[in-house]
């Protein structure tokens, strides 16, 4: 009867595992039939799917500016490089690039150990033949009154011929040692003028105001004349912005265009009309230079900008830059397709620019990171015209949420 009664037990429990297996497997199998049949008469997914309040704008074509970028630099409008004009070592270059010094502050110094070892040498030569002469002069002064005196005699019969020509001998000589010796301090005399003249040239100052924007040389570098030294820039007579343009444009651009100058450096955005345009291209990169005055906008010289150029006008496929957002460094757009669902699209953009009531006028800057209202953005490729893109409450929208 055990043996019996526990075969019986066993095969009931094997029953009812089998069983439970069964209805694991088809549990889900039903829940998901009865899912999809919710789903076909018209139910919505369960869970999945949520509302979000916000602004919607359509994408169109606008009239705007043709425009084209060329990189380009601030100059100051007068900058000088100077050089060495007598050769030396340095010894001293007492400010660093940036540094503004005013005007016949000292820029480069060179030692003048041997010149003012020069200096001196000729000094004691120069009141060598100074004494020299104080003694000749003396000496002829004496000489001199012996002459008068002894021609006196000579007159009245009471000296020698012998005495007078004697006496006469020896005025001649005094004076010719005299010219001599004055020849001679004079030679020594522009020989010291000289060389205290260099010590102007060991010592190069600021010819103005200005700023030190190169060094050419190191302290202790021995230079030779005309080597140069440093660049400064004069400061109060003004800056350009130098660019080199296409010379498909040389025809259309000319003094007096209005142009606009972006800075990245300092994120500005100058208005500005070029000045100078050269007559011809450079038959090597084909271009041409132009210059824009840009005086009044306070940039250091040496900053790289990109001066816009605006030569037509062109349709272009327009989105606000509020509804852009930047993932990772990749920009797209919010789609609300017919069904008011919201879709995640990647979008390549060209020029931005800002909506005023003259028209649409360039903006050289990043709008994801520089918002500024009525501000626009041309899509290259990712959409087409009429379509609608969210403009607000980016933060709350996602992939698959329906607009109410």
């Amino acid at each position: 009867m055990r043996g019996l009664n526990g075969t019986k037990w066993s095969c009931s429990l094997r029953r009812h595992i089998r069983l439970y297996g069964l209805l694991c497997s088809v549990v889900p199998v039903l829940l998901f039939v009865l899912c999809g049949c919710s789903n076909e008469h018209g139910g919505d997914e369960i869970g999945l799917e949520r509302s979000v309040k916000a602004d919607v704008a359509v994408v169109t074509r606008q009239r705007v500016p043709d425009q084209q970028f060329f990189p380009g630099r601030v100059k100051s409008k007068v900058s000088i490089v100077l050089g060495a004009r007598m050769p030396g070592y340095v010894r001293d270059i007492p400010h660093e690039i940036g540094d503004f010094v005013k005007k016949g502050q000292l820029l480069v110094g060179l030692d003048d150990t041997d010149i003012r070892s020069g200096i001196a040498a000729l000094e004691q030569s120069y009141k060598a033949v100074s004494r020299q002469q104080s003694s000749l002069r003396a000496r002829f002064q004496y000489v001199s009154a012996t002459y008068r005196r002894i021609k006196i005699l000579h007159d009245k019969g009471s000296a020698t011929q012998d005495e007078f020509d004697r006496v006469t001998s020896e005025k001649s000589a005094l004076e010719s040692q005299i010219a001599a010796l004055d020849a001679q301090a004079r030679q020594v005399k522009a020989q010291l003028d000289k060389v205290r003249n260099q010590l102007h040239y060991v010592s190069i100052k600021a010819p103005a105001d200005g700023r030190l924007v190169r060094k050419m040389v190191d302290r202790g570098a021995f230079v030779m004349p005309g080597m140069p030294l440093v660049q400064f820039d004069c400061s109060g007579d003004g800056a350009w912005f130098a660019a080199d343009v296409d010379e498909s444009l040389i025809s259309k651009v000319s003094p007096g265009m209005k142009v606009s100058i972006f800075v990245p450096s300092v994120m500005r955005t100058v208005k500005a009309t070029i000045t100078q345009t050269a007559p011809e291209s450079d038959p090597v990169s084909h271009t041409f230079s132009i210059l824009c005055d840009i005086s009044s906008s306070g940039l250091n010289s040496g900053l790289y900008g990109r001066v816009c150029i605006t030569t037509n006008y062109a349709e272009k496929l327009l989105v606000p830059c509020s509804a852009l957002v930047d993932r990772g460094g990749i920009t797209g757009v919010y789609v609300v397709d017919a069904k008011r669902k919201v879709h995640w699209r990647v979008i390549k953009l060209g020029h931005v620019w800002e909506k005023t009531p003259y028209g649409y006028t360039p903006l050289l800057f990043n709008p994801l990171h520089d918002h500024i209202g009525h501000c626009f953005a041309e899509i290259l490729t990712g959409m087409s015209t009429g379509e609608q893109v969210v403009v607000s409450d980016l933060n709350r929208v996602q992939e698959g949420c329906r607009l109410e």
